[in-house]
C-alpha cells in the first residue's frame, strides 16, 4: 500500500532516535499505527505515510525502547539557529509526550481542520 512506512526510510528520517528499532518491533508498531491512521481517511498518500511514521516513532519513544534521547514532555527543540517551542508541558495528552506525537497532532489539525457552525 502507498501509505505503508518502510523500516529503512523511517530510521533514516528520524535518526538517531530509531536506530535501535528492529524489524519485529517495526512490524508490531506499524500494525498499531494503522489503527491511528486510516488510509481511507487521508487523501494524500505522502501525508498518510508520514502520519504513520510519526505514530511509530512516538510509540517507540514512549515505550522506552529507544536508547537515544529522553522520554517525557518535550517543550522545545533546537537545531542550529532554528528553535521551536511547543508550549506548556502540563498537559496529560500522551501525544504531547514526544516531539513525534506533537508533530502527528499538528499534521492531523492541518489535514482535518475542525469547523464549528454556530447557527
Amino acid at each position: 500500500m502507498a501509505c505503508d512506512p518502510v523500516l529503512v526510510d523511517i530510521q533514516a528520517k528520524f535518526k538517531p532516535d530509531l536506530d535501535d528499532l528492529t524489524a519485529a518491533q517495526f512490524d508490531a508498531l506499524a500494525e498499531v499505527a494503522a489503527f491511528f491512521v486510516s488510509e481511507s481517511a487521508w487523501t494524500d498518500d505522502a501525508k498518510c505515510k508520514y502520519a504513520r511514521e510519526l505514530i511509530i516513532a512516538h510509540l517507540f519513544k514512549i515505550t522506552g525502547q529507544s536508547s537515544a534521547g529522553t522520554t517525557g514532555p518535550i517543550t522545545s527543540m533546537k537545531t542550529g539557529q532554528l528553535s521551536v517551542g511547543f508550549g506548556s508541558a502540563g498537559t496529560d495528552s500522551d501525544f504531547n509526550s514526544t516531539v513525534y506525537g506533537k508533530l502527528y497532532l499538528s499534521l492531523v489539525l492541518i489535514c482535518f481542520p475542525i469547523t464549528i457552525d454556530f447557527c
